[in-house]
């Protein structure tokens, strides 16, 4: 007679199977509450924003310099909390962006708010303060004019200096020299737009009290049409919204009346002619 063994489990008792649904079930729930508690810190808790000084009634509004003085006082620490109290000001200075675009001192909008997780800031340290280096504009154009303008200033409160060398002038003449609304040269100087003229005043010289920012006045040339010098504006800025940082500089090919034409034209550009040249300003290495 043959004999066959079937093996047959015991079935488990109730007392494994009540530890075999606790621990599958123990996992799920420390998933879920890692998951929830990240998204509380992130979201929904709100350490506080960057330390800030109480305003008495009756101060005023600080300028640029002193708040930038007070930016300098914020510490780690207190950059790493969320940045939906800041203004894009404080966000770039602490990027190491000196200069001041438009509407800078707005809050900051979505998606920026939504960074309430300290993690950004945090990585945002460890990059480079760059210092803004001394722009230049290159000068090129249908004519044989040519050359090259340097800006340099330290902050926003000093003069502007302007060096430059143009070459291709008619020989011991006055050239127009201005700083134009636009960088765009897509369409020769033509596209440089007018004047730059944040402050809408009429055209006027570099010495006036009444004048468009980029009013440069003219040049002299040489025997050979070369002009070449250096200036300070006060008026010119590298930093600050009127920053000059991407607009355009032309050399006209006629002598700038300085607003004093006696007609409508000299009031808007002083008369100064054609546009042979021109480059837009950009930062240099």
């Amino acid at each position: 007679m043959a004999y066959q063994i079937v093996y047959q489990p015991s079935p488990r008792s109730g007392l494994d199977t009540f530890f075999v649904r606790v621990r599958r079930h123990g996992f799920m729930l420390y998933t879920s509450i890692v998951v929830i508690s990240t998204l509380y810190v992130c979201f929904i808790m709100k350490p506080p924003g960057p330390k800030s000084q109480p305003k008495s009634k009756g101060s005023k509004k600080t300028d640029d310099s002193s708040s930038e003085s007070s930016f300098e006082n914020i510490q780690l620490e207190d950059v790493a909390h969320p940045v939906d109290r800041w203004s894009k000001r404080e966000l770039y200075q602490y990027l190491g962006d000196h200069h001041i675009y438009p509407g800078v001192d707005e809050p900051l909008s979505h998606p920026w708010t939504d960074l309430n997780c300290r993690q950004f800031l945090v990585n945002s340290s460890s990059i480079p303060h760059i210092e803004p280096s001394n722009p230049v504009a290159v000068l090129r154009g249908d004519a044989k004019v040519s050359g090259v303008v340097h800006f340099e200033q330290e902050k926003e409160s000093d003069p502007t200096k302007i060096s430059w060398e143009i070459t291709g002038n008619d020989p011991n003449a006055l050239r127009g020299f201005h700083i134009h609304q636009f960088g765009d040269n897509t369409n020769g100087c033509t596209s440089a737009g007018p004047h730059f003229n944040p402050f809408q005043k009429t055209h006027g010289a570099p010495e006036d009290d009444v004048r468009h920012v980029g009013d440069l006045g003219n040049i002299t040339t040489d025997a050979q049409g070369v002009a070449k010098g250096t200036k300070q504006d006060l008026l010119v800025k590298l930093l600050g919204e009127n920053s000059i940082l991407g607009r355009s500089v032309v050399v006209h090919s006629g002598t700038d009346d300085l607003g004093k034409g006696g007609n409508e034209e000299s009031k808007k550009t002083g008369n100064a002619g054609t546009r042979p040249a021109c480059g837009v300003i950009g930062l240099a290495t």
